[in-house]
């Protein structure tokens, strides 16, 4: 049996998931997981609220030049370059992306700085640099994170939202997981902590 993920059966697989509770959601009018499904199924806007497994500590990068200068350079931005309040605001960035995305990218995820933050530090953090970009960088394996997420969230949904199919739902999902090992071995370890399996 394979131990890494095969990444387009995963996202496929998830995506079929997220369809099957739409259905269940729209049917029974359930706002909160309606409303979590459309967001993972077609991204977070700036306002939305992002579950935990949506928001990862990441670093900052910046490109910088010397004035007269064409060469670009690429540096880390430290934390100690930055005050309290700007430390907070970018210590963490939120995924936006929806969840196949998420799933079908090996690549680095970025988000730029808020042009406010850019333009108080652009010639402070390098003495005689201009950093004429910055932006906070995730780039670690999304698909563990994201399949216990996805999953804890969805069961924690449907335990406070219980209705008279739920138990058909939950079957569909255990089967659709088998397409996958790692998704199988995810579902059987949350399921079987979940009230939902009594």
């Amino acid at each position: 049996m394979s131990t890494s993920h095969n990444a387009p059966l995963l996202s496929e697989t998830m995506q079929r998931i997220l369809l099957e509770a739409q259905q269940y959601s729209q049917k029974f009018h359930i706002e909160e997981l309606e409303q979590w499904l459309e967001h993972e199924l077609h991204g977070y806007g700036d306002f939305a609220h992002f579950p935990d497994y949506r928001i990862v500590e990441c670093k900052q990068l910046g490109i910088f030049v010397k004035p007269g200068q064409q060469l670009q350079h690429f540096e880390e931005i430290h934390d100690d370059c930055l005050n309290e309040r700007d430390r907070c605001v970018l210590r963490y960035l939120h995924i936006h992306q929806s969840l196949h995305e998420c799933l079908s990218n090996d690549e680095e995820i970025q988000q730029a700085w808020p042009m406010r933050i850019l333009a108080s530090y652009a010639n402070d953090i390098i003495p005689g640099y201009n950093c004429v970009r910055a932006w906070q960088s995730y780039h670690a394996p999304l698909n563990e994170r994201f399949i216990q997420g996805v999953l804890g969230h969805l069961l924690h949904l449907l335990e406070l939202n219980q209705q008279p199919e739920t138990k058909d739902l939950l079957g569909k999902i255990g089967q659709l997981c088998q397409a996958e090992y790692h998704l199988h071995k995810a579902w059987r370890r949350l399921y079987s902590d979940s009230p939902l399996e009594a």
